[in-house]
């Protein structure tokens, strides 16, 4: 019955909507723009949607507004995010390339539920694997986010900044434990937490003296150093250790100190093994201190302190048995000595003693004394068996001595005398005399000498050092000389005896030629390692660097020595490592471990530095015993014993002959700063 009574009302409407016609709105009957297509057939109330209708208001007529219903969506509308088709392309939200209001997404790789701020994306809703933020800072590894926790490893686990230590949230550390004397082990009262150990810290906390290097658990023992150096030991079980010493010889376990004052300056700049100068067959030591003034008029005129008996403990250098002085001030007497020859074949062996500031050929000629044995109190030089002056002005002879062995024939020792600036050759070469052990009085050395070396390279300064030996094995003493000034590199030259005349050391049997700079010739030892009648001689250059720079070493020459050699010809080389400066000093004629084999004693130290005549070597602070057979390349680390010290500590050292009784060698080491003097080890087993 309602559809019948309503019939005519819709018939009523649908006739005044067909009324109007065009595109513009008509206001009297109500239409807007839009095409009238024609009567709205039956069912078209106006709500529907005529097709001259625009029943949502929005400016648009059917059928151009496609959602005629909705005044939001027409024609020209803003696309906006709402699920709707805002302007009538066919294109919806994120589908429409002209949408607004999206929202910021981020693309979320390790699935943490934080974005990557480097990928954004806007977009009306997150697509697929985005979220809505960008707080991730390694969207790689789902760990790594602002809800993270901060533990040790590269990344920034809770996105803060801060990476490690550095940030205060860091859970996950481990103790560490300072370690400031560096021997391995840590303080246990000095915890570290952290990530990694930091510098100067270790994992073990078991160090029971963490201000001694030497002191730790399992450390050899270090004897008569006053401590328990393993940790894990009982005083009982550390003096068990110490029958004789450890790998490491320190100068408080010394069985003798000689000590000196101002007025003893340099002494231990020479310190060797004089022979049994009294008598009563204990070798002897002598120090020289080149600056010693024992009378204050007198400044700087020099000394040997020669000690008999086998001095102990704490041993002032004027206590001396004998006291050997020079005679004029700036004389510098004990630059140089030499001992442990009998020159006259009385039983007592005999000193040669260089003043390199004295001279009767003129300012700096420089003097050489020979003091025969034997010798008490206090001696002036002056009245020494033979004293032989310097032949020009400046030649600074007394720079080197050394005994040489016969080479005149009369069966007893000669004697080489060093002037290292002297002209003869090429200005401050150097130059060498040899001149009878038996000759007394006092003279000029060019009217004693047998024969002269002279040195042949500008600089060179031949004669710095000087040893002897059977280099060719005839069975006739030879001589070997070192200029380390020589070529800028340093040379050490051999010439076979006997010697006679006036000789170049450019035609020398053998020259050993140092690298740049190496100071070859600084030192030079010798002796027959092998038995087999030839003398091995041995090379210093502390400034070579073949274990580093400044690493220095000791070039031991297997004989015959003959030929033009280099450094790296040795058969047997000892190599520092950088900045050791090994080579300063040498000796082979000892045996302090008792096996029968001879050994290496090397000491450090090469700077020069020109005071008056006399020259200190700098840097030295070490001293180092390689056991024999030696073989091969060696270096610090193969050292049987190290011997560390202060400051030119090493500068000097020498083998001393058994003071003891045990059969073996003792040790001398030189220490000329700080007035020390020098250090005597007795062997005492092993």
């Amino acid at each position: 019955m309602s559809p019948i009574r309503s019939l005519p009302l819709i018939l009523g409407l649908a006739g005044c909507v067909g009324a109007g016609k065009g595109s513009v709105l008509d206001t009297a009957a109500g239409t807007v723009g839009g095409t009238d297509s024609g009567a709205v057939g039956a069912g078209d109330d106006g709500v529907g949607g005529s097709t001259n209708s625009d029943v949502d208001g929005d400016g648009w007529l059917n059928p151009d507004d496609c959602a005629p219903e909705d005044a939001r969506v027409h024609p020209g509308a803003d696309e906006v995010c709402n699920g709707l088709d805002d302007d009538c392309d066919g294109l919806i939200d994120d589908g429409d390339a002209a949408v607004s209001g999206t929202f910021p997404f981020y693309f979320d790789r390790d699935g943490d539920g934080f974005g990557d701020p480097e990928s954004p994306i806007d977009a009306c809703a997150p697509p697929l694997g985005t979220v809505d933020n960008g707080a991730d800072c390694d969207d790689t590894d789902g760990s790594a986010n602002p809800a993270g926790t901060e533990t040790c490893g590269p990344g920034d686990e809770d996105c803060d900044g801060l990476v490690n230590e550095a940030d205060d949230s860091l859970v996950g550390t481990t103790t560490f434990y300072l370690d400031r004397d560096g021997d391995g082990f840590g303080d246990p009262d000095a915890p570290v937490q952290a990530c990694a150990a930091p510098s100067g810290a270790v994992g073990g906390a078991d160090d029971c003296d963490d201000a001694d290097a030497t002191v730790h658990p399992g450390a050899a023992e270090v004897c008569e150093d006053g401590a328990i150096n393993d940790c894990d030991a009982t005083a009982s079980e550390a003096t068990a250790d110490c029958p004789g010493f450890g790998g490491t010889i320190r100068p408080g376990a010394a069985d003798a100190h000689f000590t000196g004052t101002y007025y003893e300056m340099h002494g231990g700049r020479v310190i060797l093994d004089a022979g049994d100068v009294n008598g009563d067959l204990v070798p002897d030591i002598a120090v020289g201190a080149s600056w010693a003034t024992t009378d204050p008029r007198l400044q700087h005129q020099g000394a040997v302190y020669l000690f008999t008996g086998g001095p102990r403990g704490e041993v002032p250098l004027p206590t001396a048995d004998v006291v050997l002085v020079g005679a004029r001030a700036y004389g510098y007497a004990g630059a140089a000595v030499a001992g442990g020859a009998d020159v006259d074949a009385d039983g007592y062996d005999d000193l040669l003693v260089g003043l390199p500031g004295e001279g009767g050929g003129g300012s700096g000629a420089g003097a050489i004394a020979l003091v025969r044995g034997p010798a008490t109190g206090l001696t002036d030089l002056d009245g020494a068996t033979l004293l032989l002056d310097g032949a020009a002005t400046g030649d600074n002879l007394g720079t080197g001595v050394a005994f040489a062995g016969d080479h005149d024939g009369d069966r007893l020792p000669d004697a080489l005398l060093a002037a290292r600036r002297a002209d003869t050759g090429a200005a401050d070469g150097g130059a060498i005399w040899l001149v009878s052990g038996a000759d007394t009085g006092t003279a000029d050395v060019d009217r004693r000498a047998l024969a002269r070396l002279d040195g042949t390279d500008g600089v060179g300064w031949a004669g710095e050092a000087l040893t002897s030996g059977d280099f060719d094995g005839d069975g006739q003493a030879d001589v070997a000389v070192g200029g380390p000034g020589a070529a800028a590199a340093g040379k050490a030259w051999v010439v076979y005896g006997p010697l006679a005349g006036t000789l170049d050391l450019a035609d020398a049997d053998a020259i050993v030629t140092g690298t740049a700079d190496s100071m070859a010739g600084r030192a030079l030892c010798a002796a027959d390692l092998d038995g087999d009648g030839h003398s091995e001689l041995g090379v210093g250059a502390p400034r070579a660097s073949a274990g580093g720079s400044e690493a220095g070493g000791v070039f031991v020459f297997a004989g015959p020595v003959a030929g033009d050699l280099g450094l790296l010809d040795a058969p047997v080389q000892v190599r520092g490592t950088a900045g050791d400066r090994l080579g300063g000093a040498c000796d082979l004629r000892g045996d302090f471990d008792g096996d029968g084999a001879a050994e290496l004693f090397v000491g450090s130290g090469t700077s020069i530095q020109r005071l008056g005549v006399v020259d200190v070597y700098t840097g030295a602070d070490t001293a180092w015993l390689f056991s024999g057979p030696l073989t091969g390349v060696l270096g610090p680390a193969d050292a049987v014993h190290t011997l560390p010290g202060g400051d030119d500590f090493g500068h000097a050292l020498s083998f001393l002959g058994d003071q003891n009784g045990d059969g073996r060698s003792e040790l001398l080491v030189g220490e000329p700063d700080s007035y020390a003097g020098g250090y005597l080890w007795l062997s005492r087993g092993f």
